[in-house]
């Protein structure tokens, strides 16, 4: 263990009086330059755990294993123990302010050096600022003019908060030039050299990424620049020029985990009517740069740029760098170089272009009416006008639908009609998320084998859902309500599950275990029994206030025991009749080893064989099972009580007994097996079995311990069954019922229900993206369904799912797909699409690929797009060209100025 020098040790507060402190100091409010800690998520659940509760119930005192000291291994990786990459806060860690930290460190110590990673709170975003923990540095590529080979790198983290004349001074430092010399810096991006001209710019702003190759330039002394006098071999080449390629085919240079940004763009390059738009730079008479809602118009004319850069047809690729810098400016949740959601990047790419484009410069209020039991007709077509008033742009007549929305009061019965407007159709797919179980089934019948099973059940079920399951797959050997779920750790239980509880993971990777519990009631104040951990534990050499001189081993068992006083005795046989098939029979055990006078650890001679079992008092009806191993009921508890008056027989023991908490470390009562005086078990003990080594090793079968594998251990279940888009489309149109965290206020009943609701489409857009919902995530996992969505390439029929009926023919042909590979946090994103000549590309990153469209369902498909049969082409103009009376030219002061048509 590694103390930190520069934090002194203080007594360690009660576990109640941590958790306060902790608490208090972790909601402290973000200030720039404060410093804050990176906390393994695993080890602060093991650390809230002890302080929050015992695992045996509310009243349990505080006897959780401690958690150790501070790890945060798991979080480092690599030769140089750099933070590994995708790390999400509240998943993977925690963040802890400098004071928290230090409190922790203080009384925990730290496993290693490296486990103290620290951060600074930064000010990030441009035109949106806010505070965040700067977790993921800048690892940039540093190189000195015209250095260019992997061995002339040096690799250095840098906030990005700081500025490029920092990074130019560190980099002078670095390659050793003189402070007075005269430099320059240069970033690659894509193929190209571009210089760094605005030294007080911070990395952030400039659009620097992690892994960006950056070169100081140093004057020569003639007083020249290296780069211009030469032409070096270093230079790299401006992007790929040619007259013959084919307008649209452009890749998009990767400039740091943005494929998620380029798989969108080009989707949205290949919709006919918009690229027309933007090529005929209608956009720019359009511009609304007073919309407060909007990005000044910015976002559009860049976006402009990117799709004439596309389709000039001069380039093979190209970075969009300039774009890149305005997203993240205006949406923070894009800036900097972590992977995003392509998704959600087209989400608030037409939301910003549909408000930096929309012609109405000033929005009308307009009150939201319920239909009032007015005809779908009459409502809807209110709905779209009110819609246009306040919003009318190219995204509007391209991509913008309509739904019906009802509500349906459950006491009431209050009907509300409502029809909103939509960009995208977001599909849920019609699959139980399901997580598999490895669980092993304890019986109460000793002399049956435990035995591992694997189910299946719908993410985030009960404890009961997984236990009908073990019960269903043992044909009903146990029933459900008789079973008792437990998460075991280190031989010992971690924790007991009520059967209305949700399955969450602990540790991430569960020993679960459940154990069958006697067919009555257990555990409750009038139930006849009681249902109690047993611990195997084995006398240390040397005694130490954690252990308490014994190691747990072997797997934790549970005892019935009768909810009344009992006796030593009794408590002893009940527990040697639940191992009895752990014992060795008497023609396997070394006599002579157990009688050994001079073995100083026996305390008393211990009977053998047949005298172990045989031997024994009458105990409990719990011990009493029929052929199947079930227990045969007894109308009354037998009783082994001493009368009254009559001296203890004499006995002798292979164990010893103790009663301890649930850590078993630390004793909850003393016994003292010379008296055979009935004692009331403590609600929070546990029964500890204590061997001492010379009795285990010639007594104790450890193989009996062995686990028996049902042969559903040995069966990789298939969760990824195939879908069809119709059946997503139906489930996204069906009925339900709003959760207990999203009621509809009523507005007869006065007050929030959670109502009925459901969705039906009432008018599709010339354009239709649909999203396929494959990510979900919650505080304890994240999760991806990698089924494969049956989808048609060509006449998707949707007048099925419309409820208009003056809806004309809706067929779509499909014109894009977005892909997603690999797991959550990562992963890369491609695209395919379908040009106007009927072609399929594949587009990956920079790579442009023609692709045969047979094969654009996969499993990787994320978003679609699909384009509606006209009987004519959709032609966008500007409402300028259309009418003086629009809010285009005339209102907008800015159009002549940002005319660049050539």
């Amino acid at each position: 263990m590694v103390e930190m020098k520069d934090i002194p040790g203080e007594e360690m507060p009660s576990p109640d009086k941590q958790k306060s402190i902790i608490d208090e100091l972790a909601n402290l409010q973000l200030a720039v330059g404060q410093t804050w800690y990176l906390l393994s998520s695993t080890w602060y659940r093991s650390f809230k755990r002890y302080c929050d509760q015992g695992i045996l119930g509310s009243h349990a005192p505080y006897e959780s294993p401690k958690p150790g000291v501070i790890d945060n291994s798991d979080l480092l990786g690599g030769e140089d123990e750099h933070l590994r990459s995708s790390l999400v806060e509240g998943v993977d860690f925690e963040l802890m302010p400098e004071e928290a930290w230090n409190h922790l460190v203080s009384w925990y110590g730290l496993k290693s050096p490296s486990s103290a990673i620290s951060r600074t709170v930064i000010e990030n975003g441009c035109y949106v600022k806010y505070l965040k923990v700067e977790v993921y540095l800048l690892e940039l590529h540093l190189y000195m003019y015209p250095q260019k080979y992997e061995k002339d790198c040096v690799r250095k983290r840098f906030s990005k908060s700081k500025t490029l004349e920092h990074l130019m001074e560190e980099m002078k430092a670095i390659f050793k030039i003189p402070a007075d010399r005269e430099t320059r810096l240069w970033g690659t991006f894509g193929s190209e050299m571009q210089p760094l001209k605005n030294l007080d710019t911070t990395l952030q702003d400039e659009g620097i990424y992690s892994g960006q190759m950056i070169h100081i330039e140093a004057k020569d002394e003639d007083g020249t620049w290296p780069r211009v006098l030469q032409t070096s071999p270093f230079a790299l080449p401006a992007p790929a020029t040619t007259s013959t390629t084919t307008p649209g085919l452009c890749g998009l240079s990767n400039m740091g985990n943005t494929c998620f940004m380029n798989s969108a763009i080009q989707c949205m390059s290949n919709v006919p009517p918009l690229t027309k738009y933007f090529r005929n730079k209608y956009h720019l008479r359009e511009l609304n740069k007073s919309n407060p809602l909007g990005m000044r118009g910015e976002i559009a004319k860049e976006y402009g740029e990117v799709i004439n850069t596309i389709w000039s047809g001069r380039n093979t690729y190209f970075a969009p760098r300039v774009f890149k810098q305005k997203v993240g400016q205006f949406a923070p949740q894009f800036s900097g170089f972590q992977q995003h959601d392509s998704q959600e990047l087209l989400a608030f790419l037409l939301d910003g272009l549909h408000e930096d484009l929309n012609r109405i410069y000033k929005k009308p209020y307009i009150e939201v009416k319920d239909a009032d039991g007015r005809p779908d007709e009459v409502v809807a077509t209110e709905a779209w006008e009110n819609h246009k008033r306040r919003n009318d742009s190219v995204i509007t007549d391209l991509f913008h639908g309509l739904f019906k929305s009802t509500l349906i009061c459950p006491d009431c019965q209050k009907v509300s009609v409502t029809f909103d407007p939509y960009c995208f159709l977001t599909l849920p797919l019609p699959v139980k998320r399901q997580k598999v179980y490895d669980v092993t089934l304890y019986r109460l019948n000793p002399e049956v084998r435990p035995m591992k099973y694997r189910v299946l059940v719908p993410d985030g079920s009960c404890v009961m859902d997984l236990q009908n399951a073990v019960s269903e797959i043992t044909n009903n050997a146990v029933a459900p309500e008789n079973m008792l779920l437990t998460v075991i750790f280190g031989s010992r239980v971690h924790k007991i599950y009520q059967a209305s509880e949700t399955l969450t993971s602990v540790f991430g990777k569960e020993e679960w275990s459940i154990y069958e519990t006697p067919a009555t009631s257990v555990n409750k104040a009038d139930s006849k029994w009681r249902f109690v951990p047993l611990y195997f534990r084995e006398k240390n050499s040397t005694k130490n206030l954690i252990t308490g001189g014994f190691t747990c081993f072997g797997h934790p068992l549970f005892l019935a025991l009768p909810n009344e006083p009992i006796t030593y005795d009794e408590l002893y046989e009940i527990a040697l009749k639940r191992i009895k098939c752990y014992l060795k029979d008497d023609e396997n055990i070394d006599q002579g080893a157990l009688g050994d006078p001079d073995t100083e650890e026996m305390d008393v001679t211990p009977t053998t064989g047949s005298g172990m079992l045989n031997g024994a008092a009458k105990t409990t009806d719990i011990d009493n099972f029929d052929e199947n191993g079930h227990v045969e009921e007894s109308p009354e508890p037998i009783t082994c009580q001493p009368q009254l008056g009559d001296e203890a027989p004499k006995k002798n023991y292979l164990f010893d007994l103790s009663l301890v908490y649930q850590t078993g470390s630390t004793e909850v009562q003393k016994l003292d097996k010379k008296k055979q005086e009935p004692f009331t078990l403590s609600p929070q003990a546990c029964v500890a079995m204590d061997w001492k080594p010379s009795v285990k090793k010639h007594v104790y079968r450890g193989e009996a311990e062995e686990v028996a594998r049902h042969p559903s251990v040995d069966v990789r279940p298939d969760m990824k069954r195939a879908v069809e888009l119709r059946d997503c489309i139906e489930l996204f149109l069906s009925k339900e019922k709003l959760g207990p965290s999203d009621p509809w206020y009523c507005p007869r009943c006065k007050d929030h229900k959670q109502a009925t609701k459901k969705f039906d489409l009432w008018s599709l857009p010339p354009f239709l993206v649909i999203h396929l919902k494959r990510f979900s995530y919650n505080r304890y996992s994240r999760d991806k369904l990698d089924n494969l969505v049956k989808f048609p390439k060509e006449a998707l029929e949707f007048n099925q799912f419309v409820i208009n009926p003056k809806v004309g023919h809706q067929v779509y042909d499909l014109i894009g797909v977005v892909n997603h590979y690999g797991g959550l946090g990562g992963g890369h994103y491609t695209a395919y699409c379908k040009n106007e000549a009927g072609q399929w590309f594949d587009y990956d990153d920079t790579r442009v690929s023609k692709f045969d469209g047979d094969s654009v369902e996969t499993t990787a498909a994320y978003v679609l797009f699909y384009q509606r049969r006209e009987r004519t082409p959709i032609n966008i103009v500007p409402a300028a060209e259309l009418s003086e009376n629009g809010a285009a030219a005339a209102a907008n002061p800015a159009v002549n100025e940002d005319m660049e048509v050539n």
